[in-house]
């Protein structure tokens, strides 16, 4: 049996989307992450945002667009955390990002907890197109954040800065066990995949333009 998987929400979105992918970035590791301009704009942004939050600051000349939503999170009442990096042993008690027992990981872009109304804010930066907004990562963050923080409603959002809109969800913890149970289900198949090291390949729409498995019988299709 192969050691225990250290997962998070990218990882198992892979997985899901294609094993041989998956199999091709994380295991193999034949398929390295290529940073992109786009990719490195957003990052920019990200290091930006946290600086911003952390001091009461603004943002640079550059992402000026995004003065008034920053401004807008700024003025939310709590303890304020950016790129808070939090982690979770498989019996789902909170660990250190790097700990030996880690079981998820997850980076929370901003988050704010309103301890006396028992309230947290969580949001995720976006920098790109909002065409097909992906609020699931906010239910794994907002699941991170219950083990941690003692709140008991999230409300969470996805925050296109350069679109300007926002997708928003909330959370509530006692839905939490109901979430791990279906996350523990999917892990568990990833789990297995590693176990019986079969990764095969799931025909999907990045295969023709947008997959690097050159290898994989649907490469190009």
């Amino acid at each position: 049996m192969s050691q225990r998987v250290v997962w998070a929400y990218s990882k198992l979105n892979t997985y899901e989307l294609c094993p041989r992918k998956y199999e091709a970035q994380y295991v193999t590791k034949s398929l390295p992450y290529v940073e992109g301009e786009e990719q490195k704009y957003g990052n920019r942004f990200h290091e930006a945002a946290q600086k911003a939050l952390k001091t009461d600051g603004v943002l640079p000349d550059e992402f000026g667009y995004a003065a008034e939503t920053l401004a807008a999170v700024q003025r939310i009442r709590g303890d304020r955390y950016a790129e808070l990096k939090l982690g979770a042993d498989i019996h789902l008690s909170p660990t250190g990002f790097f700990d030996g027992n880690v079981w998820v990981r997850g980076v929370v872009d901003f988050l704010i907890v309103d301890r006396e109304k028992r309230v947290a804010y969580i949001g995720d930066w976006k920098t790109g197109k909002d065409r097909y907004p992906d609020k699931e990562q906010l239910i794994l963050m907002s699941l991170l954040v219950f083990l941690k923080f003692e709140v008991d409603i999230i409300k969470a959002a996805l925050v296109f800065v350069v679109k300007g809109t926002m997708f928003t969800a909330t959370i509530k913890r006692e839905d939490s066990l109901r979430y791990w149970q279906d996350y523990r289900e999917r892990v568990a198949r990833l789990q297995g995949a590693h176990d019986s090291n079969v990764f095969n390949p799931t025909q999907n729409f990045t295969c023709k333009k947008w997959c690097g498995v050159t290898t994989c019988e649907f490469y190009g299709r």
